[in-house]
């Protein structure tokens, strides 16, 4: 089946790391220290001849693991195959036995930081008493942090310049888990986000559109994502600010239309206590007076009739 290789230290001499090599493929067969010095003696002792290279997968593919959560590593190569090697940084990791007619091995690990590095594998075949080895894999990284990946914010046009009737789109993308998250968009670092989206585990990225037709659009905004780890809700760090700024030309019609409606204000405060005053003063209320009395309005009419 597998043997136990390099990996972190306090683990090699732990039964709980004796406990996961032999779960990986029940019924297999795990070699012993013995076993595993006369058999890499054996593998660099013959002629090793290149092949087809090996195909590692890191399962789930996320930006950086937080402590707890759980990676898959999948190995295969074209059939047929005897085993598999996995090396971390360039060291012997472990060793994993196909089960019957397989291709591929995998195993699982538990994030800590004992188990960063970058992760390569490798298929061997025994033919006619040598060993053919594949070529190593791509190297696959697993990098653990205590926080989740700092969101990727831009813009579209990128100049943050906008328009009177023209949007701009703001687009951040994250490092959602599997069971989804939700996206949310701040404008000048504080108080509630301005507009928030939820996603499944397959979507990375969410667009955010920015109406300009509205007064205060322009400003600093910045974006981060909240998702499900290990069982409790995450948030990331806030992303860096990208600025959004209104042209001359609709700050000119926005202060136009700030300037008219304060002229209107004033000519009517002065039209109310020019009237105030008037009706106040012995000679505006005579003259009031004069225009509202009932002789007055019947010699007006008379004057009309005689005119008409």
């Amino acid at each position: 089946m597998c043997f136990k290789g390099k990996g972190p230290e306090k683990l090699q001499k732990s039964e709980a790391r004796e406990s996961f090599i032999e779960g990986q493929r029940p019924g297999g067969r795990r070699r012993t220290l013995k076993d595993r010095n006369v058999h890499m003696q054996v593998l660099t002792g013959q002629n090793i001849h290149d092949s087809e290279k090996s195909i590692l997968h890191l399962n789930p593919h996320y930006g950086v693991f937080l402590k707890g959560e759980n990676i898959n590593l999948n190995c295969r190569c074209r059939c047929p195959i005897t085993m598999n090697h996995y090396y971390n940084s360039d060291h012997f990791w472990m060793e994993l036995d196909p089960q019957k007619g397989q291709c591929e091995t995998s195993f699982n690990l538990t994030a800590e930081k004992g188990y960063e590095g970058g992760y390569t594998c490798e298929c061997l075949l025994s033919e006619n008493g040598q060993w053919i080895h594949s070529k190593r894999s791509d190297p696959v990284q697993i990098v653990v942090r205590e926080s989740l990946l700092v969101p990727t914010i831009y813009m579209d046009p990128d100049s943050g310049t906008a328009s009177n009737g023209n949007n701009v789109a703001i687009s951040c993308k994250g490092d959602i888990r599997s069971g989804g998250g939700t996206f949310h968009l701040y404008k000048d670092g504080k108080g509630n986000p301005v507009q928030s989206r939820t996603v499944t585990g397959g979507e990375q990225i969410v667009t955010f559109t920015i109406n300009t037709r509205s007064e205060g659009s322009g400003g600093n905004y910045s974006c981060r994502y909240q998702t499900e780890v290990v069982g409790r809700s995450t948030d990331s760090p806030f992303s860096k600010d990208v600025a959004i700024t209104e042209k001359e030309q609709y700050l000119m019609v926005t202060a136009i239309r700030l300037c008219l409606g304060a002229l209107v204000v004033i000519v009517m405060v002065i039209f109310i206590v020019q009237h105030l005053v008037s009706a106040r003063s012995p000679q505006g209320k005579e003259t009031l007076d004069k225009m509202c009395s009932p002789d007055r309005r019947s010699r007006q009419s008379m004057v009309a009739m005689s005119m008409g």
